[in-house]
């Protein structure tokens, strides 16, 4: 039995492919390099992911077909706590292995080529590139949180960040597993990184200057901007006059 996710970078999908397909499972902050993770070279995890939708014909090759409406194939639906996709992608690539794909500076030299022209400061460049990420993912047709209806089964991202198991537990029990509060109280720990960025930027959506990060200041104003209904350009001059 092998289960497929959809799911975008940033969700926990390898947390929830690993309780899922009963790993083994130690605290720790990114779980894409543990027992079972995506990022292992060896592929015998019993699961597999694709972070967006290009062909909704599209089949998947394994151990078996898989196509959309599999009672297997689950999307990870990412419908609120979106800032959240982006504080774990960043803390968790920000401190990756040295044997893993290099995701964040190949990012960095990416989006500096692309806001070159905009912005000659190279800090404000990557700023500015976070807030454009967080606009997108404001988007419901956005490929990477798009609702792909076809797909039965649904796991909601925003289960994780209730401050409570009891949300979790009723996602993973749909697919038959019980999932405990000490499991639970375990994930939270590990994340302590990332809930504290979170924390540190809701405090500071209004002043994000005093951030640390530029992940967090970019998301800081992206979130101003979307709470204030101030479209992306108006939101960055808010922040850069």
């Amino acid at each position: 039995m092998e289960y497929t996710l959809l799911a975008p970078a940033g969700s926990n999908y390898n947390y929830i492919a690993q309780v899922l397909t009963d790993a083994k499972i130690e605290s720790m902050l990114a779980y894409h390099y543990h027992h079972n993770g995506s990022h292992l070279p060896e592929r015998t995890k019993g699961w597999f992911n694709y972070t967006h939708w290009e062909n909704k014909d599209k089949k998947f090759s394994a151990k078996e077909k898989f196509t959309l409406g599999d009672p297997l194939f689950i999307q990870v639906l990412c419908k609120s706590k979106l800032h959240m996709i982006l504080i774990n992608w960043f803390e968790k690539h920000s401190r990756i292995r040295k044997d893993d794909i290099q995701f964040l500076t190949m990012w960095k030299e990416h989006q500096s080529k692309i806001w070159v022209d905009k912005h000659s400061n190279k800090e404000h460049r990557f700023i500015r590139a976070v807030a454009h990420w967080y606009y997108k993912l404001q988007d419901p047709e956005f490929r990477d949180i798009k609702d792909i209806v076809e797909v039965k089964n649904k796991f909601l991202f925003e289960s994780f960040y209730t401050g409570s198991h009891h949300a979790l537990q009723t996602e993973f029990a749909q697919y038959k597993k019980d999932y405990t509060k000490e499991m639970y109280d375990a994930w939270y720990d590990s994340q302590t990184i990332a809930l504290k960025s979170e924390d540190a930027v809701l405090t500071n959506i209004q002043t994000p200057e005093r951030l640390e990060s530029f992940w967090q200041k970019g998301i800081a104003i992206g979130i101003y901007g979307v709470e204030n209904n101030l479209n992306e350009q108006e939101a960055w001059e808010k922040f850069n006059e």
